[in-house]
């Protein structure tokens, strides 16, 4: 016996009355749908393929005459009617083509926000010179020639705008343009059924093209009911849970996963969402355990100086500890001690670097095992050793993070003296900001410009005094400041003989063994750490 088939023929319709469907509500979004995504130069696209006359490919939609589900009332700033239906009705929701059809109402229906409206998104043009499209300037008023794309479909304020126009060829490029897109065709496939889960699972396999969709949107998809919008949920637990750490801008993949494996989801599974989604809709106070692991590994972090996400040096490493602080679980009473070798340890190693489903679970487990016992277990297909610094340095890696952090430790001065202040709660592109190159590239080789040894933890305010300070001659400075600037050297790790170097004014020597120093610094840092582990518990 075949499988049954939903899908009823196919058919095709103006675009003008797919927009007036839209408008009149007979042609909804479901929530479950991803918000808008374009960016303005796709949307650009678009227009100009309905310009020239191209195709612009299918629309799905679902008809059902049983299913009312909760569906967005706006479609950017403009309000969806929502006709009352009577019982047996037949609705449609949009599943594949909502990029598109959000484009085009957008930019065909700007009429309904209000002039003085400071939040409304940019209305479209068409120069009538070039004929391309573009948006409202920043500055000024369009030019005269620029038609406003939402007017382009209303007849009578069409022409009306025409009659302003001076040059007739502006006209006869308006109409042309009119005539493209009132002539627009779409070609209509309807997935007709009363089952929830299929119209979800044809959403989900149609949304793996194009515009990738993150999985938290397809589980979103896979779970909805109109009990549980997991989108909705997400959100409120950011909001109240871990915004007030700082952490309300977490990852979605790093929640996610997260509460992949409070349900027992493997992270390497080839169809996660759906796995996640399946287990949620019996499991749903699921997510609220999993945000709350992660909140508890979040104040842990925060010991280690990690107060944003965005500073750990392994997204994976905030799944795992998240996972092992589950507040369900018991762990031993050494917990933060453990917690922090293994945190630092396994950034050394650089252990999640290309690391392979089977390999994840081994250090999941053994994570697991040393919250519960009290013992670091080392979850290495090898001995534990410590990596070498990168020959060239990246702010945004997981052993630039982690430098960065140490760095901070030290209490590093700016040129009057201040204490360095910590980025804190900020972005890894801030933190880059942070992290000066000292030496000018001018007087150094392409490799020691790059290197760690060129890096110094300064407020990007104090970045000119710093240099000044950094690379002035002792013989022109008085005995009390040349003493005064080798104690604010010291305090960013510039050993003895690294400062004799920069005296010497040999910045590659001094680049270069400032880079020893650093990778000394880890040494010792890695070191305190290892005696949890070599004892194999931890230390009275």
């Amino acid at each position: 016996m075949g499988n049954p088939s939903y899908v009823a023929d196919p058919y095709v319709t103006s675009l003008t009355q797919l927009l007036e469907d839209i408008r009149q509500g007979f042609l909804l979004v479901p929530r479950f749908q991803r918000p808008f995504l374009w960016h303005v130069d796709r949307q650009i696209e678009l227009l100009r393929s309905i310009r020239d006359g191209l195709p612009i490919g299918s629309i799905m939609v679902w008809r059902t005459r049983t299913q009312e589900l909760p569906s967005y009332e706006h479609i950017g700033r403009h309000r969806i009617e929502r006709p009352k239906l009577g019982p047996g009705s037949t609705r449609q929701y949009v599943l594949d083509g909502f990029q598109r059809l959000s484009t085009l109402y957008s930019a065909l229906h700007q009429e309904d926000a209000p002039a003085d409206d400071e939040d409304a998104e940019a209305g479209f043009y068409l120069d009538l010179d070039t004929m391309d499209f573009c948006t409202e300037p920043q500055e000024g008023t369009p030019a005269k020639r620029w038609l406003p794309m939402g007017i382009l479909l209303q007849r009578m304020d069409l022409m009306r705008w025409e009659r302003e126009l001076p040059e007739e060829r502006w006209i006869e490029n308006a109409e042309a343009v009119f005539n493209a897109f009132d002539r627009c065709k779409i070609p209509v496939i309807p997935l007709v059924t009363e089952d929830l889960a299929v119209a979800a699972q044809a959403f989900e396999r149609i949304n793996t093209q194009g515009v990738p969709v993150g999985r938290l949107h397809v589980a979103h998809a896979l779970s909805w009911s109109p009990d549980f919008d997991l989108l909705e949920r997400v959100h409120t637990l950011k909001e109240e849970i871990l915004a007030p750490i700082g952490w309300g801008e977490i990852e979605d993949d790093i929640l996610l996963d997260t509460c992949a494996l409070t349900l027992g989801v493997d992270l390497y599974e080839k169809n996660m969402a759906r796995a996640i989604a399946s287990k949620l809709r019996s499991q749903p106070d699921t997510l609220k355990v999993a945000v709350r692991s992660l909140e508890m590994a979040a104040e842990f972090l925060h010991t280690q100086g990690l107060s944003s996400p965005a500073l750990v040096p392994y997204g994976r490493q905030i799944v795992l500890l998240a996972a092992s602080l589950n507040p369900l679980h018991h762990w031993h009473r050494d917990i933060d001690q453990l917690l922090a070798a293994w945190l630092w340890l396994t950034t050394y190693a650089e252990l999640f670097a290309g690391i392979s489903g089977g390999r994840l679970q081994r250090v999941h487990e053994a994570l697991q095992e040393t919250a519960r016992t009290g013992i670091l277990v080392w979850p290495g297909w090898k001995p534990f050793s410590r990596r070498p610094l990168p020959a060239r340095f990246d702010f945004r890696s997981a052993r630039g993070k982690a430098l960065a952090v140490r760095l901070a430790e030290v209490s590093p001065q700016q040129s009057g003296g201040e204490k360095v202040p910590w980025p804190g709660r900020t972005s890894a592109e801030r933190l880059g900001d942070s992290l000066l190159q000292g030496a000018p590239r001018q007087r150094l080789s392409a490799s020691r410009f790059a290197c760690a040894g060129n890096r110094f933890l300064v407020p990007p305010e104090d970045a000119a005094a710093f240099r000044s300070r950094l690379l002035a001659l002792p013989t022109a400075l008085a005995p009390a400041e040349r003493e005064r600037r080798r104690d604010w050297l010291r305090s960013h790790v510039v050993s003895d003989a690294a400062c004799a170097s920069l005296d010497s004014d040999n910045l590659e020597a001094f680049v270069a063994q400032r880079e020893a120093d650093l990778n000394r610094l880890e040494e010792e840092f890695v070191a305190r750490h290892l005696e949890l582990l070599n004892q194999g518990a931890p230390s009275q």
